[in-house]
């Protein structure tokens, strides 16, 4: 550990050699910004463009084409993060170097069906199951802007590769870890497997939308989910007699299903008034509400820019803005700090060292010492304790219980989980058991100074703890960071709110739809022919995004035995996955608007419909190579020699007429008679999978991704497996979530020392709360 100014940072010594492709640049990265010394190697020069400057920041360059010179560099590294490009095989690589973290990252991973593909972004995203979602009636799905399926598998790529570290230190050897970045990706879909076990097959069904609302100066986007949140929004317009009396009103669900309603009481409430000052009476009210700012809007927010969250740098002589990392350690940015090098720029010196036979990285190494005894899970002997609701909080434990951590949820009857559905199967959602597996629960009243003091023995006895409540909501428990910090003081906090700790909005609340309303994504994944039909409605990202880093950030600063308060904002998290939007608006103004599906230079790239029902096909053509491949496979000899679409300038000209074209051949096939014909002539191009559709992909099956969790009230019921193949690494199997304080007892005995009739009378005076009997089991039809 060293200091950076005055961040203190945890991966100092983590020796990191990155010859990756676009997709999986981050990885390197966010190891760097955390303090990590990354030598990006590349065979040859490529120019800094906002996406290149954005991925090497913090990073070392070298360029070499001479694969014993790279071979030579990795046997002073910790950690390969490569794509295949690198004129190596990385498995020779290990077998050499056994003391090495290979992280191969490919678009499928290196076998199974579609291990072939071309697996460019919209292709991997179409094939996920999250973009049949991402609609509005009557429209065709709509492909997200940036790279998103590459950013949260990146994020995974180098959780998995700090989880490898440690397990070098368990085993004594490192390892071949073979990402696929499809199945990264799915991972984060809102658990996408669980919810179609339930629902079936809900193709053609349209998710009602969380809509905005024009202010006089802008648009605000509200989400009333609580019945507190209701109340308070029912009190703001006065409380009208016509919004009693309906129970579908009283409901969250019940709300989206009536819309009209809805508008009837935000667009009167929100036309004559500002932006601002119709969010900062929303939020004073406990009506979550934030407005829906465009990249040029979000780089003028002065609250934003007083926050921390853009820095300023230089691209090729250009003054540019590009948002300034996801972290912040007891309230210092940790990110930023170096703009990416030139290409080549520490060439000679790495040169020098290996000549010389030193190593290039200088000082340390980083140095973990883990519990774990050989044959258990790297985590094995870390204790994390949760204060979580919903997603980003519990798929954080989710990720450290995966690999040997004991992760306890620290519930109450009294403020129970939204996840967890009372009355219904096992009293929780199919969505809870998903993030929820395999942990225990504690439940206990906080609201008690018993109840408060037992869970402080538990922080004395843990390394982590989560928490992602309402801003304030822990100092408001007496658990802030000084009581947690005074029951041990090498406590790990990590926090993730909206806006983390600092800045004018640092008391926002909020859910995923705000971040990605306030970080630019919602204005830029809209139809581009009108100003507010946003089709990223039914995601819950960046909740399971963000999770990774917290993972990534938590075991970082645990391997180097350094205390933190870490602290995530949702909406820096949507900012930093388009930073290279962000940059580009920075450097021209007005360039970065909503495309639509688009996405991709090369024409035709779009989403296009086939002959199943409701179904559609993503073609992402991005050169000339991959249109006369298109044009020979679909059998159209005519589309080359017509005028409209010779170079590749005419077919941008004439986009609509060849999408015309496009749409009526794929009309006529299946959606994956479509892949299979184009993935075969190598043009990019994926049926677009629906969550249901996951369950049976052949693909998915080939690498046992598909995996069905033996949860009472909920058989069967299918969950996400790993994403990764690996010589060493095998994730814990999906064990049931736990029942509301399953693990009371056992955790108040064996951890906490409680005597039996000190336990009896806590449960009787209502301090501690013990499982009650299980739900009785509801048997459902397999899929």
């Amino acid at each position: 550990m060293t200091v950076a100014g005055s961040v203190a940072l945890p991966l100092v010594g983590l020796r990191v050699v990155d010859t990756t492709n676009a997709p999986s640049w981050s990885s390197a990265r966010l190891l760097a910004d955390l303090g990590a010394d990354v030598i990006r190697v590349e065979r040859t020069p490529r120019p800094l463009d906002p996406l290149a400057a954005t991925r090497h920041v913090n990073k070392r360059s070298m360029v070499c084409d001479d694969p014993e010179r790279l071979r030579a560099l990795l046997a002073h590294a910790d950690v390969w993060f490569d794509s295949g490009t690198s004129g190596l095989d990385p498995a020779a690589v290990r077998q050499e170097q056994t003391q090495l973290v290979v992280v191969s990252s490919s678009p499928f991973g290196t076998t199974g069906p579609y291990s072939s593909f071309v697996g460019t972004h919209p292709v991997v995203y179409a094939l996920s199951g999250q973009l049949s979602l991402c609609r509005l009636a009557g429209r065709p799905p709509l492909l997200p802007p940036g790279q998103l399926a590459f950013e949260v598998a990146a994020a995974m790529g180098a959780y998995v590769a700090l989880v490898a570290i440690w397990n070098r230190a368990v085993l004594g050897e490192g390892d071949h870890i073979d990402l696929a970045i499809h199945e990264a990706f799915i991972q984060t879909t809102d658990t996408a497997l669980p919810g179609a076990s339930v629902r079936g097959d809900s193709r053609g069904t349209v998710a009602p939308g969380h809509p905005a609302f024009p202010t006089r100066d802008g648009l605000v986007r509200p989400l009333v989910v609580s019945h507190r949140q209701w109340t308070a929004l029912r009190d703001w317009v006065g409380d009208p007699p016509e919004l009693h009396g309906d129970d579908d009103l009283e409901t969250y669900t019940g709300r989206l299903l009536h819309p009209d309603v809805m508008a009837s009481i935000y667009a009167p409430l929100f036309a004559d008034t500002t932006t601002e000052a119709i969010c900062e009476e929303a939020q004073r009210r406990n009506v979550p509400a934030t407005p829906v700012l465009s990249p040029a809007q979000l780089l003028a927010s002065e609250p934003l820019r007083r926050r921390g969250m853009f820095v300023d740098t230089v691209v090729d002589g250009r003054p540019g803005v590009m948002p300034s990392g996801y972290w912040e350690f007891d309230g210092r940015r940790v990110g930023f700090r170096q703009p990416a090098a030139a290409a080549g720029a520490d060439t000679d010196a790495v040169d020098d060292d290996l000549t010389a036979d030193r190593s290039p990285f200088a000082g340390p190494r980083f140095d973990v010492r883990p519990r774990a005894g050989r044959g258990a899970r790297p985590l094995a002997g870390v204790r994390v304790l949760e204060l979580t609701q919903l997603m980003a909080g519990p798929e954080t434990g989710k990720l450290l219980r995966d690999h040997g951590a004991d992760v306890i949820r620290i519930e109450s009857r009294a403020f129970p989980d939204q996840s967890r559905v009372f009355g219904g199967a096992a009293n929780m959602s199919s969505q809870f058991v998903s993030i929820n597996r395999g942990k225990r629960s504690f439940g206990v009243d906080l609201t008690a100074d018993e109840g408060r003091r037992l869970v402080l023995e538990l922080v004395g006895a843990s390394d982590i703890v989560i928490e992602n409540l309402g801003p304030g909501a822990l100092d408001g428990l007496g658990l802030d960071i000084g009581a947690l910090r005074a029951a041990n003081p090498a406590v790990i906090l990590v926090s993730t709110q909206l806006f983390g700790g600092s800045g004018p909005w640092s008391d926002w609340r909020g859910f995923g739809t705000h971040a990605r309303s306030i970080g630019g994504q919602t204005w830029l994944w809209r139809y581009p022919d009108t100003a507010a039909d946003f089709a990223e409605n039914p995601i819950f990202f960046p909740d399971q995004f963000t999770a990774r880093l917290a993972a990534l950030a938590a075991l970082a600063c645990l391997g180097a035995g350094q205390s933190s308060h870490i602290r995530l904002s949702q909406a820096d998290g949507v900012v930093n996955q388009l930073s290279e939007l962000v940059l580009q608006e920075s450097l021209e103004p007005g360039s970065v608007d909503a495309r639509g599906n688009r996405v991709e230079r090369g024409r035709p790239c779009g989403v296009y419909p086939t002959a199943d029902d409701d179904g559609w096909c993503v073609i992402a053509v991005r050169d000339d190579a991959d249109w006369d491949a298109l044009v020979a496979a679909i059998g159209q000899p005519g589309w080359a020699d017509d005028e409209r679409f010779r170079t590749e300038s005419d077919r941008h000209r004439h986009a609509d007429d060849l999408d015309g074209l496009v749409a009526s051949w794929t009309s006529t096939l299946t959606a994956s008679d479509v892949m299979e014909r184009l993935q075969a002539a190598l043009v990019p191009a994926a049926a677009v999978a629906t969550p249901f559709d996951l369950l049976a992909d052949p693909h998915l099956y080939a690498h046992d991704f598909v995996q069905m969790v033996e949860q009472p009230g909920w058989e069967p019921l299918f969950v996400e497996g790993s994403c990764f193949r690996s010589d060493h690494l095998d994730p814990a199997p999906p064990d049931p979530a736990p029942r509301h304080g399953e693990h009371t007892r056992a955790i108040a005995t064996e951890v906490l020392g409680v005597a039996d009739a000190q336990l009896e009378e806590l449960v009787r005076v209502g301090v501690l709360e013990p499982a009650t009997e299980p739900a009785e089991a509801v048997s459902r039809p397999a899929v």
